[in-house]
């Protein structure tokens, strides 16, 4: 009999839905082919900031969570690329109360509203989202810059 091996855990984890990978490359490939996939047209991005901007600039839509994520890690706004840029506990609850405030304001208001024709929105659509985007401005605090993903 020989000795018993033990079990290696695989040192890659995808924090978005914490799946095992042995190799980096695997764990980028699988992240952009699950996560950072655009719904509309499949283009595969490297990161959620990415596809937010993506889905804004092409789509003309906003997109506030990461597709396929666990529900307590899905936030849009954290730059992570494979085991890179992995946020704290302390930075997980900030985006979550954001994530909260955003979407009560958009709920709230009819910023969101699908506008018949993009390029011109109306009057009342336009108020809604400068409004919408104020709320957006005062829940970011230091990550303001994350406010151009809102820009329409």
């Amino acid at each position: 009999m020989g000795r018993r091996k033990k079990p290696q855990t695989k040192p890659w984890v995808c924090w978005y839905c914490t799946r095992d990978f042995d190799d980096e490359r695997v764990l980028i490939l699988h992240q952009r082919a699950r996560h950072f996939k655009c719904g509309n047209c499949q283009k595969k991005l490297y990161t959620g900031p990415g596809l937010a901007f993506h889905c804004l600039q092409v789509h003309k839509e906003i997109i506030y969570t990461v597709p396929n994520a666990l529900e307590k890690k899905n936030y849009i706004t954290f730059e992570i690329y494979g085991m890179n840029g992995i946020p704290s506990e302390e930075e997980v609850e900030v985006a979550a109360k954001q994530l909260k405030n955003v979407m009560a304001a958009v709920s709230s208001s009819g910023a969101m509203q699908p506008v018949s024709n993009p390029l011109f929105p109306s009057a009342a659509q336009i108020m809604a989202r400068i409004n919408l985007l104020l709320l957006v401005a005062q829940d970011l605090g230091e990550n303001f810059h994350l406010l151009a993903l809102y820009l329409c």
